[in-house]
């Protein structure tokens, strides 16, 4: 689809699904087309890893979380999704957390 007829079907109304791997991802790549979108039809980001893993964490879980000074995976991810929340929301722009774990927090059997 070109971006011409991409601009086209949402000015037609059609609704906008975007999928996202990440938090904030959809934010940070397609912000403004999804602002353009959210005033002229429904908008909803669909982000797919949106959850932290169960401890023992691996070394670079521990590094991780300790760098951005968070005591647990599950409290860094409630709080980074309600802040997708508190960034869509006011523009109308619905939220959908798939509840995948990061790869960062994910063990091996």
């Amino acid at each position: 689809m070109s971006a011409s007829e991409l601009m086209k079907a949402i000015d037609d109304g059609m609704p906008v699904i975007v999928l996202s791997p990440h938090l904030d991802d959809a934010a940070l790549s397609c912000g403004a087309l999804m602002m353009y979108a959210a005033a002229r039809t429904s908008v909803t980001v669909a982000s797919m890893f949106t959850e932290g893993g169960e401890p023992p964490y691996t070394l670079s879980a521990r590094r991780y979380l300790h760098q951005v000074k968070a005591r647990s995976a599950q409290l860094l991810y409630e709080q980074r999704r309600a802040e997708d929340y508190a960034a869509l929301q006011p523009f109308g722009i619905e939220c959908v957390h798939a509840g995948l774990t990061e790869a960062l927090f994910r063990r091996r059997p």
